[in-house]
């Protein structure tokens, strides 16, 4: 069996007139603290080091980012309860399967 890498990537997060005049520059701090949160548990999981990564605010927009940066043969992602997705009509595994990854969606 060959070895695995993961890569945790966390989107930047906006909050109030940020997230509409410049999201960009609200930046890290609170994904930094997430990711900082939810590294050791992967690692342990992984039993390998976890890279993290923190993208761009939008959260499609950051796995394109990563996924034209590095090669990747899946992504697992964990994200708001799928019903709240669907509300939103936001089909991201959908999306990010597009991008020519396999897509596994965590409940």
């Amino acid at each position: 069996m060959d070895d695995c890498a993961f890569t945790l990537l966390v989107p930047a997060v906006a909050h109030g007139l940020h997230r509409v005049v410049d999201p960009e520059d609200a930046c890290c701090e609170e994904a930094e603290q997430t990711a900082a949160r939810l590294r050791p548990a992967l690692e342990q999981a992984a039993g390998a080091s976890v890279d993290v990564r923190i993208g761009a605010h939008e959260v499609l927009a950051a796995v394109e980012d990563a996924v034209n940066d590095t090669r990747y043969d899946e992504v697992l992602l964990a994200s708001a309860p799928h019903r709240i997705l669907r509300l939103l009509r936001v089909d991201l595994p959908r999306k990010i399967a597009a991008l020519g990854v396999e897509v596994r969606a965590a409940a």
